[in-house]
């Protein structure tokens, strides 16, 4: 997936506010949705927000292109990526490149993060099927400095997938 690098938004008081992607099996839900909250498959790691600041979940580099400033802690709008994910920068401050490679296994087991599974595994005599949805959101707090429960998010887009083995 490669996206605009958004490192400046602006929150409902026009003061600058950071951005994230967020990529999951699971819609994000804007106004019950935790971003600091992903699912076992999403592109967010929950380890990399524990211990921090609200403030810091919005912290983005802005040299994306320079080592260590993807996939790092100190810059949780684009943070550290889990084992199926992968992050770079595509050119210099304007595009990123997210890749995930999942096994059979890794989507089967996906849940978001109440435990809840999130794809539906089917079989007949001849083919197990596995289907779900593939969800691509920009979000943003509406504050930068308080979570008040409630997120800018547009829905980039949604892709339906059925995997069938015979």
């Amino acid at each position: 997936i490669v996206t605009d690098y958004v490192g400046t938004s602006y929150d409902m008081a026009d003061e600058p506010i950071g951005t994230a992607y967020v990529f999951d099996f699971a819609p994000f839900d804007p106004y019950n949705g935790r971003i600091d909250e992903p699912g076992t498959c999403s592109n967010r790691l929950y380890s990399s927000y524990v211990g921090r600041s609200f403030a810091e979940y919005w912290e983005y580099s802005t040299m994306p292109a320079d080592a260590y400033q993807l996939n790092d802690a100190d810059y949780l709008a684009y943070g550290p990526m889990p084992s199926a994910w992968s992050l770079s920068a595509e050119t210099e401050c304007t595009k990123v490149r997210y890749s995930g490679a999942f096994t059979w296994d890794e989507l089967r087991n996906c849940q978001d993060f109440d435990g809840d599974n999130l794809l539906t595994i089917e079989t007949d005599t001849e083919w197990i099927n596995m289907t779900g949805r593939f969800y691509m959101s920009v979000v943003s707090p509406l504050y930068m400095e308080t979570d008040i429960g409630y997120y800018v998010h547009d829905l980039m887009t949604s892709y339906p997938f059925k995997l069938s083995i015979q």
